[in-house]
């Protein structure tokens, strides 16, 4: 560029500078070309090419006007401070701004190119502006979902040693006192062999004389710049543009400094230069970017960068090739259809394409075309960029921030602009669908049991069995925790129930972890577009109220919202404020139920069971356990019947344990919760050997931190029991290990008692190898006469049901103890 330069201001050249005008016009970048001369602050247009004159709307004659006769004044300051800096320094910068022009604001790099001429005295600085607003905006774009991905680079350490340029240092006399590494490089001299010596022998002894001039002058305080040749310790010949600097110190001058720009191969380059008539190609050969020329669609020529891009070693490998050719046979139909747009001579904006290379590799081609007059005949001059890497690192950052990184679903922000989307094309040509979420039932205690690693393990493997066993254009997504969104396009009611059994069916068999098998269990909220809504909001809001209603109706279902089933959750939501407002104003009471001793037919245990007026336990304490209003709750039931049994001891009533409900959660969930009972039965006064805590057996569990709990309440000498057992299909055998005293058979055994010889061989095996494994068994739910005889007769050790009482207050309960009878001998 800079010989190009040179050669347009030479008057043996004035004959080409059509050719050259020709193909700066048939660039896409802006193009200026400015002088300065030295000492003066004044910057005058001598050219501008076509590109740049057209969308900056310029004057035609802006040639020799300064800046300031040109631009605004706001676009004088930036830039001449640019230049100034490039003049005095004489280096090459780069720089990115903005720019106003005919199509917008464009954001542009611009890079001024230094170039000195008339030895030395004047200097011209060409300016090359690349429109890189469409990357700007990908950056930016970028930058935000990457959260400031970058920084901005770190200036030099080093001013002197790590300077691209020779920097040395001279006393008075001319003797070198430092050199930096540049200086030991370019020469090939150690600082040994400089340092201290005369700087005279180093130079050819032709310039001697005249050097030793521009030194002098540089004692006497005048800064001076000259250009000359020496030899390195090799021989060979390098050539320098040197600036002497006066040193002053304490106002006196010390010495010189000297900064040498080692233009030995600039030098080299302007020979070749003047020696060629082809000096045009080998400015685009020298190009840092890929250049393609081609002539009726045909590569006929292209640059060193665009061989190694094609992956090729000599221009003879790809001359003559149709340039479709390399183009990915996805992209072609778009790309000739672009090419011929620019042959009729249209102006287009840079594309993104892909490439086959010879060598088999898929690259992403940003390519700007232009047309050009080539020897006389139409050609195209191509520019390429490859942006494989900031393509791969866009879509990364697209995956990131629409993708759950755990299970590589969709994540929320995914679902959402997929049903956004589709309500608009559902709207638009009448079609139904649905949306579906689900919950796994059991995912908390599989934390609990298992670990998070584990949990997240089955989230990860649910997900993939989950992907694999549904339609490719439903959309699936994890919203969060253990909640998956899924969207099915183009689905009615009916079709809505098929996916829903299919995704029952399909985990009706257990997922196999590296160390567990685990059955998972999940419930499933259904809503209908149009049906239950036309919003994105609403059938969201409306597939959860489906999920809560199922879940609140046994789970492991699915179902669709209704109404109803709205009212119904409007109510539960009620009814969970009001129990929040129960737990402040302390509005639960307990009632006691009797349990009587097979054998004496005393009464000498209760199990307290809590009561609310506005709703039965079995409504209310699902929903304190799925809130978290249970650890309140269960601490208030705890501290109630303890003071009840230490007032019943107090008067002297014969009972051996008072039996309290604990809720699991409170175990799993609630932190020190072991030292939380403990402490509630210490500030009681009730002694821990009148204390029976029941457990439900769809808790039952054998994770290290479940039975840790259990035993060590046991240690304290408080029993543990196990409540409707059976109800969940336990084995004895599962629980032979865990800490407990007591099993209560479920009242729905009970009440299959005679009813056929298998279900009474049942309860006669249960009993059996309660007994093998010493473990006691209170009858829940008897009822009649004929339940207790049967019980009694194979050995349970304990009643309790309604044949023998109902939960009754404590004073109602007190009066059945006054009475002193057997219960027994009353019923049986």
């Amino acid at each position: 560029m800079e010989q190009l330069i040179k050669e347009l201001f030479s008057k043996d050249l004035e004959t080409r500078l059509s050719v050259f005008k020709t193909m700066f016009d048939a660039i896409s970048d802006y193009i200026f070309i400015m002088k300065a001369e030295l000492g003066t602050e004044t910057f005058n247009y001598l050219f501008a090419n076509k590109t740049a004159m057209e969308n900056l709307s310029l004057d035609c004659q802006i040639y020799n006007k300064s800046l300031e006769m040109v631009l605004p004044e706001n676009r004088v300051k930036i830039l001449k401070k640019k230049y100034l800096e490039v003049a005095k320094t004489n280096k090459t910068i780069v720089f990115e701004d903005s720019y106003s022009t005919k199509k917008g604001e464009m954001y542009g790099e611009t890079a001024l190119y230094p170039i000195l001429i008339n030895e030395g005295k004047s200097i011209i600085i060409v300016s090359i502006v690349r429109d890189i607003t469409k990357r700007k905006e990908k950056e930016i774009e970028l930058i935000s979902l990457q959260n400031e991905m970058g920084k901005n680079q770190q200036r030099m350490k080093s001013l002197i040693d790590q300077n691209s340029d020779l920097v040395y240092e001279l006393d008075i006399n001319g003797n070198f006192l430092s050199v930096n590494k540049k200086a030991e490089k370019v020469t090939g001299y150690s600082k040994k062999k400089i340092i201290g010596k005369s700087f005279i022998p180093f130079i050819e002894p032709k310039d001697r004389e005249k050097v030793m001039g521009y030194f002098q002058n540089a004692i006497n305080g005048i800064p001076q710049e000259y250009e000359i040749n020496m030899y390195d310790s090799n021989g060979r010949e390098v050539y320098l543009i040197i600036n002497n600097i006066p040193i002053l110190v304490d106002g006196k001058i010390d010495g010189v400094y000297g900064i040498a720009k080692d233009i030995t191969d600039k030098k080299e380059m302007e020979k070749d230069l003047l020696a060629s008539e082809e000096r045009y190609r080998t400015l685009f050969e020298y190009s840092p970017e890929p250049i393609l020329l081609l002539k009726d669609k045909k590569i006929i020529f292209c640059n060193k960068k665009a061989l190694e891009l094609f992956g090729v070693e000599s221009l003879s490998q790809v001359q003559g090739m149709d340039a479709i050719e390399m183009i990915h046979p996805d992209d072609k139909d778009l790309t000739i259809k672009r090419n011929d747009e620019i042959f009729k001579g249209e102006n287009l904006t840079p594309i993104d394409r892909r490439i086959i290379t010879l060598d088999g590799k898929e690259l992403i081609m940003e390519m700007t075309g232009k047309m050009m007059n080539f020897e006389g005949q139409p050609a195209m001059l191509i520019s390429i960029r490859d942006v494989t890497e900031r393509k791969k690192a866009e879509e990364k950052a697209n995956y990131l921030a629409f993708h759950d990184d755990l299970t590589g679903l969709g994540n929320r922000r995914l679902f959402k602009s997929n049903l956004k989307k589709l309500i608009q094309l559902a709207k638009a040509n009448k079609q139904n669908f649905a949306i579906m979420v689900l919950d796994l039932d059991n995912f908390k205690t599989i934390n609990d049991m298992f670990g998070h690693d584990v949990g997240d393990e089955v989230l990860m493997l649910f997900s993939s069995r989950l992907r694999s066993s549904l339609d490719s254009n439903f959309v699936i997504t994890r919203q969060g925790g253990d909640e998956i969104g899924i969207i099915c396009p183009d689905t009615n009611k009916i079709l809505a129930e098929e996916v829903a059994r299919k995704i029952l069916d399909v985990f009706n068999s257990p997922i196999l972890t590296k160390n567990h098998i685990i059955q998972v269990h999940f419930s499933i909220g259904i809503s209908l577009f149009p049906n239950h809504a036309e919003d994105e909001m609403t059938l969201v809001k409306h597939a959860d109220i489906a999920l809560y209603h199922v879940k609140n109706s046994g789970k492991k279902d699915w179902s669709f919202y209704s109404n109803e089933i709205g009212k119904d959750y409007r109510e539960r939501l009620n009814l969970e404020e009001m129990l929040k407002e129960a737990i402040k104003n302390n509005e639960f009471s307990l009632h006691y139920q009797p349990r009587i001793d097979a054998k004496t037919g005393e009464m000498k245990s209760v199990e307290a069971l809590i009561r609310w007026p506005h709703a039965a336990p079995d409504v209310f304490i699902p929903i304190a356990e799925d809130t978290g209003l249970i650890y309140p709750i269960g601490e208030w039931v705890t501290k109630q019947a303890c003071l009840q049994m230490k007032d019943w001891l107090d008067k002297g009533y014969p009972f051996k344990k008072i039996s309290i409900n604990l809720s699991i959660y409170q175990l799993l969930n609630e932190r020190n919760c072991t030292k939380r009972l403990k402490n509630t039965l210490i500030n009681t006064g009730l002694p821990f050997e009148f204390v029976e805590f029941e457990i439900t057996e769809r808790f039952i569990s054998h994770d290290y931190k479940t039975i840790s709990c259990l035993q060590t309440l046991k240690d304290l000498g408080i029993a543990i029991s196990i409540d409707d057992f059976g109800k969940e299909y336990s084995s004895l055998w599962c629980i032979k290990n865990l800490p407990i005293e007591t099993i209560k058979l479920d009242k729905s055994f009970i009440q299959e008692i005679n009813k056929d010889r298998e279900s009474n061989a049942i309860i006669e095996t249960i009993l059996s190898l309660a007994k093998i494994l010493s473990l006691k068994v209170c009858g829940e739910g008897v009822e009649t006469k004929e339940q207790a005889v049967f019980l009694r007769k194979h050995g349970v050790d304990e009643f309790q049901g309604f044949l023998f009482s109902k939960a009754v207050p404590a004073d109602d309960l007190e009066k059945l103890l006054l009475k002193n009878k057997n219960w027994l001998n009353e019923i049986i």
